[in-house]
């Protein structure tokens, strides 16, 4: 094997008829919302959830979850609004997710349970903490959603991450008042984003708070693949969710195998996307 990048044991997908319509095997999107933050950041993140179901294909499956010092789990298979929650405890370890609810009611098919969905996010209002400290336990959230795709090896895996503040409860929690610049203030959500990738997972981050958490954060997009959105401003004017309609309703290929090889006069430099380095050769990385 005298070129590596040219070799893979996973050119070939032999599936038996049975595994093909596996729900595993099509895509699944997840949108993780954070429920500390005005009533208009609930308003948009609403519209945006409901532009969003209309844009995913047929033939893929939804999720839909909360963060704040506790993790919020929807039953999407009930036709009434249900959520589970799990506090985020910051001494010890968080009740794993896959033992809240079982995995056929925390992603549904989209076409048939449309109507459960759409009731789902119309309950969001009902969530948002408007009373107390903010408390976002954004990085716990990742962690436990990231195991939950690892134990029920879920491929095809796309997060939405709405941010509204700084998240700065239990894991990955940041300053309060960050200082400004482009320098981030800790690596955890750059390990997180590399273990995201080795998941098979892409986060887009959606970041609805002019505070400067972005140098930090970035990585949840920067690092798999997925795409960041700005949209400080919450009032009708915002164009966030033609922005996720747009982008979600575009072609996009599955279960490709992408190979580029050059000359040994270049070097990888940095890499950025679902990209991971290969345990084995240098500067040889692998796609996710």
């Amino acid at each position: 094997m005298s070129h590596p990048e040219l070799y893979s044991n996973k050119i070939e997908f032999i599936v038996s008829p049975n595994d093909s319509n596996a729900p595993k095997n099509f895509p699944h999107y997840v949108a993780i919302v954070d429920v500390n933050g005005l009533d208009q950041h609930c308003e948009l993140i609403q519209k945006a959830l409901l532009a969003t179901i209309e844009a995913l294909p047929k033939k893929s499956y939804f999720g839909l979850i909360t963060y704040s010092d506790r993790i919020g789990l929807f039953d999407l298979l009930s036709p009434v609004p249900h959520v589970k929650h799990v506090q985020i405890r910051s001494d010890s370890e968080t009740l794993a997710l896959r033992k809240l609810l079982p995995l056929d009611h925390i992603f549904v098919e989209v076409e048939p349970y449309l109507n459960n969905i759409q009731a789902a996010i119309e309950s969001l209002s009902s969530l948002f903490i408007h009373n107390a400290p903010p408390k976002r336990g954004l990085g716990s959230t990742l962690e436990q959603f990231i195991q939950l795709i690892k134990d029920h090896k879920i491929q095809l895996v796309r997060g939405l991450v709405f941010v509204s503040g700084t998240p700065n409860y239990a894991s990955g929690a940041l300053p309060e008042n960050p200082e400004t610049g482009l320098t981030p203030t800790t690596p955890w959500y750059r390990d997180i984003a590399q273990t995201a990738v080795e998941a098979g997972i892409c986060f887009d981050l959606i970041a609805l708070t002019t505070v400067n958490v972005l140098p930090t954060i970035k990585f949840l997009s920067l690092f798999t693949g997925g795409n960041l959105y700005y949209h400080p401003e919450t009032n009708d004017q915002s164009l966030l969710p033609q922005d996720l309609y747009r982008q979600l309703s575009r072609p996009q290929a599955l279960h490709c195998l992408l190979r580029v090889r050059t000359t040994i006069d270049f070097q990888a430099v940095n890499h950025f996307g679902g990209f991971v380095p290969d345990r084995s050769y240098e500067d040889l990385y692998r796609l996710e």
